[in-house]
This record gives C-alpha cells, structure tokens and sequence, in this order.
C-alpha cells in the first residue's frame, strides 16, 4: 500500500521500509496447454524465488509444499524456508504441516503465528496470535459438520499418535492461553483496586494521627489552663488568710470562695484569660512530688515511659498491664509504667470533668467514622434527590478528613455527572475531581479528592 502511494493505517511515529522485490505463490496456476501440473507451478515459482532473493525481498506463499505428497512437499518447504531465511528476506507463509510448524523453535529468524480458533464453539475468532503454532483441528471440524463417525474413527485409528497428541497440544495451548489471559486481567483489576484501597487507608491512617496529636494538644492546653487558674485562686485565698492572721469569720468566708471558684472552674465554657505564673506553697509543692503509697493495681493511676499522658489500670496479670487511656485500652508490661503523682492525678481528675463535652463529640466522629463508606451509587435518583444525597455525603467526608472518595452516577445522558461536577466546583475543600479509569466505568464513575 505504502510503494502504491497509499495512506497507510499506522502510527504518526512508525517507520516503513522499501521492498525491492515481492513474490506472490498465491492460487493454483495448473496448465494442460504448458503440461503443468499445481505441483509443478509452485515449484516454478519457488525457483525464482530462490534464485533472485535478497534482504529487499518481500515473498507471500499460501499453501506452502501442497499439491503433492504431504511428507515429501513438507520437506521441499522446509529446506526452501531454511535457504530463504539466509538470505534475510521477509515473507508470510500459509501451512498445516507439522514440520514447517515447528521451524520456528530451530532457525532464528522464523516466527509462528496462528489465527484464533473459539474451540469450544469451533467457530474462528478472526484474531492473529504471535509466537505460536496453531491447530488445524481438522478431526474437530469434521466432527461439527456432522462427518459420518466411523470414518472418524477409522481415520483417527490410521494417524500416528505422536500426530494425535501434537494436535491436542495445540488445541490445549489455545484454551490454556485464554484462561491465562482472563485471568491476567482480573489479577490486574484487583491489583489496581487493592492499590487504591491501600492508599485510602493510608490517607485515613495520617488523617487519624494528625487529629490524635491535635487532640493531645488541645487537652494539655485545657489542663494547663484549669491548673494555672486553680493555683491562682489557691494562692489569694491563702495569702488572704495569712495576711488577715487567720481570723475566724474572714477564713470562713475565704473557703467559701474557694468553692465557688472551684465551681465556676469547673463549669467554665469560654477560654480563660491567659494568668502569671503562680506561686506554688510547700504544700503543692510537695503534692506534685509525692505519689500514691503500694505497688501499682488495677485502679492505679500511670504513665507510659516517655509519655505524659495519665492513664488508668484496669486489671493485671502478672507483668501485664490493661491500661485505658480515654476510649483507648492498650496491654504492655507493668514495667513501662511509671506511677502518676498527687498533683498529676488531680489534675487529670479535673480535666476529665473539664473535657467531657468534647469526648462525647469525638466518640460521635469516631461512630461516623466506621460507619462512613468510601464510595456511593446515586444512579436512579432525580435531580433533586441526587443533589441532597451529593450534598450531605461531601459535607461528612470534609468533617471526617477523608481524603478520596468515589461516586457512581452512571453515563446515560450526562444529568447526574453535571450535578456532582457543579456541585463539586462550589466546594473550597475540593481540590480536584476526575473520572475513574475506563476499565474501572470511565465517565460513569467520578474520583473526589480533598485538601
């Protein structure tokens, strides 16, 4: 087509080459007026074929070594091949033999290639396969047709086996081949979805630390705060009852507002004004030395080596330890606990009274956090419908941090991808969106992706 002027259908980067020479044995050129029999035109033509090829040489042979007697045919196409591959010529070359089948595997330079063959329907697929021989399934075939049995079976008797048996093998390497190949293409499909479900967990799991090391922040900052104020207010009242020589009705009335600012401490809601550093008295001082008398037991108050977060014991075995800090119950060995002091406990014990508001709030985010899936299904549902479903599911994605979901919506007539794409352009925490990959739905199905 190229050497005609044609437009060839191939790649803007390929290259072609120029045949100096072609060849065709194509067709059955017997003559009564010349004496020449099909035999004996083929062999004509190979003749100058071998006799004027060279690397520029292009040959197309159908029906290689046929006409004659099959073994000695088969072998004259053999050594014709051998002798054409030396020259380095190209060429394509039809068979059933055996022989010429098996070429491919002995002299470099010569390729097998077979036309797919359905060998259950029996029926051919119309595909080229590279890199190996393909059956002639004549026995198969003729079985199909309705070929009279017995002749089947006679002629099946009169082959050798070793014949039989290459054919079979033949057969059996095109069903093993596509097993193979559907099951490439599965193995690939789960590769990718495994792959995807790996990143989302890791994605998850960062999401989860970073809000872990927040939460721990935020607590120590709420306990320092109630410590400092509680000093504070420790530290008037005892220098108003030493700078008033402990009189009776004033000290009474100092303790009572030692109460009510206990009190209000305890209930405060807005963030406290930041205060100067207190002034601890020997007795504080003392506290936040001293920890609690016996070995340590299930109720005993701890810290992990290196940790300064209080947790609680809740039952030992031997050199094993149940410890729960918050929600969160860990094992270790009682030796990497260090026991919590007075002054420690107290003000764990208050800051627990302090922050329960906001524990209740992160067992919530917690439950919608497991119960939340990564991907939804909005096909059926109108445009209103699909729009509250696009909505609300956006909005617990961004309050849980997930950082990639995935929404099916279907292709149709485009109503609802236009929905969740105008939706999804509106939303600051979005930072791209893109269909899923073709194999996965394409434009059926939109990837998400948050900041």
């Amino acid at each position: 087509m190229l050497q005609c002027g044609l437009l060839i259908p191939v790649g803007d980067d390929s290259e072609a080459g120029i045949f100096t020479s072609i060849f065709l044995e194509i067709g059955d050129e017997q003559s009564l007026e010349n004496d020449l029999s099909t035999y004996s035109s083929h062999l004509i033509h190979i003749k100058q074929l071998l006799e004027n090829a060279t690397s520029g040489t292009l040959f197309l042979i159908d029906e290689f070594g046929a006409g004659t007697e099959p073994q000695l045919g088969g072998a004259m196409a053999e050594a014709s091949l051998e002798s054409l591959s030396k020259t380095g010529c190209f060429g394509v070359v039809t068979t059933h033999y055996t022989n010429l089948k098996l070429m491919a595997g002995k002299h470099p330079g010569i390729v097998n290639g077979a036309m797919l063959y359905d060998t259950k329907a029996m029926t051919p697929l119309f595909r080229l396969s590279i890199g190996k021989p393909g059956s002639s399934f004549a026995f198969e075939i003729a079985r199909k047709i309705g070929f009279p049995t017995n002749v089947l079976e006679s002629a099946t008797s009169k082959i050798s086996s070793s014949q039989l048996n290459f054919e079979h093998q033949l057969a059996q390497l095109e069903v093993d081949k596509k097993y193979i190949d559907q099951k490439k293409t599965d193995l690939k499909v789960a590769d990718e979805m495994l792959a995807s479900l790996v990143n989302r967990y890791e994605s998850l799991l960062t999401s989860l630390e970073t809000r872990k090391q927040e939460i721990i922040k935020e607590a120590k900052t709420k306990a320092q705060q109630l410590l400092d104020n509680s000093n504070k207010v420790i530290e008037n009242t005892i220098r108003g009852i030493k700078e008033n020589n402990a009189e009776k009705e004033l000290t009474r009335k100092l303790r009572d507002q030692l109460v009510e600012s206990k009190v209000t401490l305890l209930n405060e809601t807005e963030e406290p004004e930041p205060l100067p550093e207190p002034i601890l008295n020997k007795e504080i001082l003392k506290a936040s030395r001293e920890i609690p008398p016996g070995p340590l037991k299930a109720g005993s108050y701890v810290k992990m080596e290196g940790q300064e977060i209080i947790g609680k014991i809740d039952d030992i075995k031997g050199k094993q330890a149940t410890v729960l800090f918050g929600s969160l119950k860990i094992k270790t060995k009682t030796e990497n606990l260090i026991a919590a002091t007075i002054a420690e406990i107290r003000t764990w014990e208050a800051n627990q009274k302090f922050s329960k508001p906001s524990t209740s709030v992160y067992h919530q985010l917690n439950d919608k956090m497991a119960d939340f899936k990564m991907s939804i299904d909005i096909r059926g549902k109108n445009a209103e419908e699909a729009h509250e479903i696009i909505a609300r599911y956006i909005d617990q994605a961004i309050l849980l941090r997930v950082h990639e979901v995935r929404i099916l919506h279907g292709k149709g007539d485009g109503v609802l991808r236009n929905i969740l794409h105008s939706h999804l352009r509106e939303v600051p925490d979005v930072e791209r969106y893109e269909d899923e990959s073709l194999e996965r739905g394409g434009h059926g199905v939109t990837l998400v992706y948050f900041r």
